[in-house]
C-alpha cells in the first residue's frame, strides 16, 4: 500500500530505496520526514495533541504537522498534503532546515529521520481532523520552552527534538528568514 511507505535515503537525504513505514521503525532504518511549524500574527505556533489512538505519540503534544513523504512526493508537497490532511488548512511554507536524529519510542519503535522542518503563517482557526488530531492550541514560543521543561513526556519525541533544533537555528540564522519577527523575543532571552 503506497501511503504505509517510507522512503529510505543516506545521510545526505538521497533516496536508495522505499520499505513498510511499520519495518522501518521497528529496524531503525533511515528514512525522509518532514515537520511543519505554524506560527500567527501573535507570535504563536500552533501545535496538536495527537489523537490518543495514533501509533506514534498518541494523547501527546506536537508541532502544526509531522510526517512522512510518499513514494515519489517531495517533503514541501507532502507537508502541504498533510496540513490540510491534519489541520483543515494550507498556507504557504519555506524551508528552514533539516537534520538527522534517531531515537526510541514507545512500542520498540526507532524513529530514525532526516527530517526538513517547514515554517509557515496562518491566522485563521484549523479544521481539525479528528482521526489525526484531539485537540489544538496556540502558545508562544517561550511558554512552550518552559512547559516542555517541566512535563517532557506530555510533548512528542519530534517536538522536543525539532523544537531544540529550530531554537538553535533561529538563534543562529533568525535574521534571514521571512518570520524572524516570530523569534525576535525568544532568540534575546535566550
Amino acid at each position: 500500500m503506497l501511503g504505509n511507505q517510507v522512503i529510505l535515503v543516506d545521510k545526505q537525504n538521497n533516496a536508495i530505496g522505499e520499505i513498510g513505514k511499520a519495518e522501518a521503525h521497528q529496524k531503525g532504518l533511515l528514512h525522509r520526514s518532514f515537520a511543519v511549524f505554524v506560527f500567527n500574527k501573535n507570535q504563536e505556533l500552533l501545535i496538536q495533541k495527537r489523537e490518543l489512538k495514533k501509533q506514534y505519540s498518541g494523547g501527546l503534544w506536537s508541532n502544526t504537522c509531522l510526517g512522512h513523504p510518499q513514494i515519489n512526493e517531495i517533503n514541501i508537497e507532502a507537508a502541504h498534503r498533510r496540513l490540510r490532511e491534519e489541520m483543515g488548512f494550507d498556507c504557504t511554507l519555506i524551508k528552514a532546515f533539516d537534520y538527522l536524529h534517531k531515537s526510541e519510542l514507545e512500542n520498540q519503535t526507532i524513529e530514525n529521520e532526516y527530517t526538513e522542518v517547514f515554517f509557515g503563517i496562518y491566522n485563521g482557526k484549523p479544521k481539525i481532523n479528528r482521526h489525526e488530531a484531539s485537540d489544538w492550541d496556540l502558545i508562544n514560543l517561550s511558554v512552550l520552552k518552559k512547559l516542555m521543561k517541566e512535563s517532557p513526556g506530555s510533548y512528542s519525541i519530534c517536538l522536543h527534538i525539532s523544537f531544540k533544533n529550530m531554537l538553535e537555528f533561529t538563534i543562529k540564522h533568525f535574521e534571514k528568514l521571512p518570520i524572524q519577527d516570530y523569534f525576535y523575543n525568544l532568540n534575546n532571552k535566550s
